[in-house]
């Protein structure tokens, strides 16, 4: 038996602009994991894949012959498109019984009705009373995880793969892409399944033609997954001592209704939405360079115990003396640059139609300037109801959750345990998934 395991993730900047291949994106991948075991079984029926996830109480069941993968019972289109995937891309003829499991560590759902257990190992998993398709999910991409973890399992088991070469995941990467769009029955833009396969990364996605129309059949998949994409996946990370910070609003958007409303509004005014676009991408590529330029900064020490002791709001009203200290220094860019990126956002959404920073969340992060130790925050991803994201000095959190506990505005945000990852799909101890009976 072998465990496998992807992160999951939040894109910090690059909202909307992830779409198109002319902009890059800043993708953080976070701790929470989706994890599979794999094993096979010679004993069992040939042909023959058993997947469960004692977590929802999900089995399905398919066998795959000459070619063809079939159900057996229930569906499941993410478990079935990766499997058509890989199937068609190594074309197996015969093989032992496959057994596979799947696990999401608790932060990818809500946590009500749920019962604690511990693997063999004490990591923590959720087991729900309710089937999975009537839990409602955080938004930390739990599908594009599945996919990515499973494309790596099954490739582990009937190859050899090496998930430190490049040339290997680039494989996992493509195939889990394929299968994800599939899946969904649309062409994304990658974020998540890149993610969850290279870790936290600088993104631009590959040409949709690429995949488009693509059918699981060797030939065809095979030349397509071999090919160079042209996509961007640099890796990337947070300066030392600098955390994100989610916190779960518990409210719930439509994000391909919110997208919908703004692709329609480009199309609509081209010209409009060009100039809003370059000026987002602008404050993109500053929060990044100042990121990196603060991490390397000769005071950067000094520099966060300074911004752990102030808000960005009263670094505003500072004297001038004191604003020297931070003078030419990229942490004043850093907090400009997610103030830009935050009015361009709220443009955008003005402009579409689309509530991508709506008021309640506007307030949130409003308040949170006035909090010691917050950097800067947006509403991730495509915005809505969902959570807010905030870049924090990580000496400051406790202090930082501790105020917010103080004020009735945030009486509806749960502050989630999260851990940016630098790395994304990896081997795992197959104890993190076994339990004792």
């Amino acid at each position: 038996m072998r465990a496998f395991s992807a992160p999951s993730k939040a894109l910090l900047a690059g909202g909307y602009l992830v779409l198109d291949a002319n902009y890059s994106s800043f993708v953080i991948a976070l701790s929470p994991r989706m994890g599979a075991t794999i094993n096979s079984n010679p004993n069992g029926p040939t042909n023959t894949i058993f997947v469960q996830s004692p977590q929802f109480k999900g089995k399905w069941s398919y066998t795959y012959k000459d070619g063809v993968l079939s159900s057996l019972g229930k569906r499941n289109p993410f478990i079935e498109s990766t499997m058509e995937a890989v199937f068609a891309f190594l074309s197996p003829s015969t093989f032992h019984c496959i057994n596979i499991t799947i696990y999401s560590d608790p932060e990818y759902h809500s946590q009500e009705n749920t019962i604690t257990r511990f693997s063999n190992n004490r990591r923590k998993f959720l087991f729900h009373e309710k089937d999975i398709s009537k839990v409602p999910k955080t938004g930390l991409g739990s599908s594009a995880g599945l996919v990515t973890v499973l494309t790596t399992a099954l490739l582990a088991d009937f190859s050899k793969i090496d998930l430190e070469s490049k040339t290997d995941l680039r494989t996992i990467h493509n195939l889990a892409q394929i299968a994800h769009c599939k899946a969904q029955g649309k062409i994304g833009s990658g974020f998540d399944v890149a993610s969850a396969t290279f870790g936290s990364i600088v993104y631009r996605r590959f040409d949709p033609m690429q995949i488009d129309g693509v059918a699981f059949e060797q030939r065809q998949i095979k030349d397509v997954v071999l090919q160079d994409w042209k996509m961007v996946a640099e890796k990337c990370a947070l300066p030392e001592g600098i955390k994100l910070l989610m916190g779960d609003v518990m409210g719930g958007s439509e994000t391909p209704k919110l997208v919908s409303k703004v692709l329609q509004w480009r199309r609509d005014r081209p010209e409009e939405s060009l100039g809003v676009w370059k000026k987002l991408d602008e404050a993109n590529m500053s929060l990044i360079e100042n990121l990196n330029e603060l991490a390397i900064s000769s005071n950067y020490t000094d520099l966060l115990h300074f911004m752990s002791l102030h808000s960005v709001n009263s670094i505003a009203k500072l004297d001038h003396t004191s604003k020297d200290f931070l003078k030419s220094k990229p942490l004043l860019n850093v907090i400009s640059s997610f103030q830009h990126i935050r009015k361009q956002l709220r443009i955008m959404g003005e402009k579409s139609g689309a509530d991508i920073e709506p008021r309640s969340q506007t307030e949130l992060l409003n308040e949170c300037s006035d909090i010691p130790g917050v950097i800067g925050g947006v509403v991730p991803g495509a915005g809505g109801f969902d959570a807010i994201c905030l870049l924090v000095v990580r000496s400051a959190i406790d202090d930082i959750i501790q105020t917010t506990k103080k004020n009735p505005a945030f009486d509806s945000v749960t502050w989630l345990d999260l851990e940016e990852e630098s790395e994304g799909v990896q081997e795992e101890n197959v104890q993190s998934y076994l339990f004792a009976e």
